[in-house]
């Protein structure tokens, strides 16, 4: 909703998975997203002796199964990013069934029956939502696979792909499943670890148990303000660039130690396949420009994109000076970042350990990165200049990852943190020109907004907030529609509701309520968000 004039810019997006009715509003692509439903367990219920009592009660992918013969994944190396195809997995649960018949199969490439009418040593059942011992809901299906290493059949580490269309002998001649809706659970594959298998033996059941996300009755609605200091797309010489800011509360009782602000992003900067990144720590930039001169989108002229951590989160540092929001506050700093890491796609970390680990700049092992060029530990990763080609620069283009940490602190219950950050891109003559362009773009000098004390701190901000050199019911409407609404820098147009204690007029006592809260950090006025 565009809150100057009352327009709906956007609102009733419906499509969670982001494939249906993205749009773009003010200059920003939108898409709509909700916690999805996926895979939350793979668990091996029975083997050829009996039900595994109790099931094996990790994931399947993670532990491997009892005996540590084999593990499941959508690929090879067990990663599970294609086990929740498009977000359509739905709520139901599902089981493969080794057994002594096993089942025929389509071929993915011609949806015909697979040449030789081969046979499968299992069988998929959609075994319904939460209700695994209850048969009268189990529909067995039918699935195509990908014959990998071309043995005719399938073997083990082919890739399968269940549809959700029931399964009946003969197989039809042709398949009749719906793109992509049927294709629920996605991609899977048994792995062998100990690489003398050939299967799971007959009686094993691997079920996939799926979490049960948000279930959404209507459709949200998305309100959008006017483009304001901190989310602005400009041009000239800032190029095309965007401030995110972010607030961080920490509303709970526990005071949580070695707290990072990271900073992920998979940048597919056109074809994603030929990405490189890289770091500049003394500036707080992280950015990823192309491989090659010859992207799939961009051809000779691909882009470049970047972040620069403009205020980091504060800690108490005694003679320094830090900015919260855009208020002084002595003897605080604001951290840069603290580390830089990169990974590719099929590389990611599999766990909060890992994960954790590449937020203090380690490996996701926990060791230490090594810079090739000084060798000498590093919390920054290809830190080098690309375009000198000095230092640790990358040099095998991938379907790159990259992020930027900040920090550690110590967040304690009550406390709060502000994080401002400018993301930019840039295109120049080719990929490297473009990163100069970015480089220049991200560190340009950044200027504070100047509207109001509650941008400049304390008593010593400008409140003439109409720009006139008078101090007038003007000035009060739009600080308080700052302040109640989270509305655009105060030298925006006249609007909102200046009723802060809810009187049904604007009076002395709103004032007071504003003075109080802006300067005095008293009770939040009445509505205030």
């Amino acid at each position: 909703m565009n809150v100057t004039t009352g327009d709906t810019l956007l609102e009733d997006q419906t499509e969670y998975g982001g494939e249906g009715d993205p749009s773009v509003v003010d200059g920003f692509f939108v898409v709509v997203s909700q916690p999805l439903e996926g895979v939350a367990a793979i668990r091996e219920m029975a083997t050829d002796t009996g039900l595994v009592n109790p099931p094996d009660g990790e994931d399947v992918l993670w532990s491997r199964n009892h005996s540590d013969d084999w593990y499941v994944g959508s690929d090879v190396d067990g990663d599970v990013s294609r086990m929740n195809w498009r977000g359509h997995i739905g709520r139901s649960d599902w089981e493969f069934r080794f057994t002594a018949g096993g089942s025929g199969f389509y071929d993915w490439d011609t949806d015909a029956p697979f040449p030789g009418n081969p046979r499968a040593p299992f069988e998929i059942w959609n075994i319904g939502e939460d209700t695994p011992d209850d048969p009268s809901d189990d529909v067995r299906i039918n699935f195509s696979i990908i014959d990998d290493d071309d043995s005719g059949g399938w073997s083990w580490g082919d890739r399968i792909y269940p549809w959700e269309v029931e399964y009946t002998e003969p197989l039809p001649a042709t398949a009749t499943y719906n793109w992509d809706e049927d294709f629920r659970i996605g991609r899977i594959v048994f792995n062998d670890y100990s690489e003398v298998l050939d299967a799971p033996v007959e009686g094993t059941v691997v079920r996939f148990v799926t979490s049960k996300g948000t279930v959404y009755t209507t459709a949200d609605t998305m309100f959008f303000s006017a483009p304001s200091a901190h989310i602005v797309t400009t041009g000239g010489s800032e190029g095309q660039s965007i401030y995110l800011k972010y607030k961080l509360y920490n509303k709970g009782g526990n005071s949580i130690d070695s707290y990072f602000f990271c900073l992920w992003a998979d940048p597919d900067l056109g074809g994603a396949s030929d990405d490189l990144v890289g770091c500049d720590s003394l500036d707080n930039v992280f950015f990823c420009y192309n491989g090659t001169n010859a992207d799939q989108y961009y051809g000779a002229l691909p882009p470049a994109v970047g972040f620069k951590v403009i205020h980091g989160p504060v800690v108490p540092s005694e003679g320094d000076t830090a900015v919260f929001d855009g208020q002084s506050m002595p003897d605080y700093r604001n951290l840069g970042m603290a580390g830089f890491a990169y990974y590719f796609n099929g590389v990611d970390p599999n766990d909060w350990s890992e994960t954790y680990n590449h937020m203090r700049g380690l490996r996701s092992d926990g060791s230490q990165y090594i810079n090739p060029t000084t060798s000498q530990p590093t919390t920054f990763q290809m830190s080098g200049d690309p375009v000198t080609g000095i230092g640790d620069v990358d040099y095998a283009a991938s379907d790159r990852r990259m992020m930027a940490a900040l920090g550690p602190f110590t967040f304690n219950p009550g406390d709060s943190q502000y994080v401002l950050v400018k993301m930019s891109a840039a295109q120049g003559s080719d990929r490297l020109t473009s990163l100069t362009a970015l480089r220049n773009i991200l560190n340009q000098p950044f200027t504070e907004p100047t509207c109001c004390g509650r941008f400049t701190g304390g008593m010593t901000g400008n409140t003439d907030c109409g720009a006139d050199g008078k101090y007038n019911l003007t000035d009060i409407v739009r600080l308080i529609d700052r302040v109640y609404l989270s509305m655009a820098p105060l030298c925006c147009e006249l609007n909102g509701n200046t009723d802060g204690d809810s009187g049904g007029a604007l009076n002395l006592s709103d004032i007071m309520i504003l003075i109080n809260y802006v300067y005095l950090s008293g009770a939040p006025p009445a509505g205030c968000l």
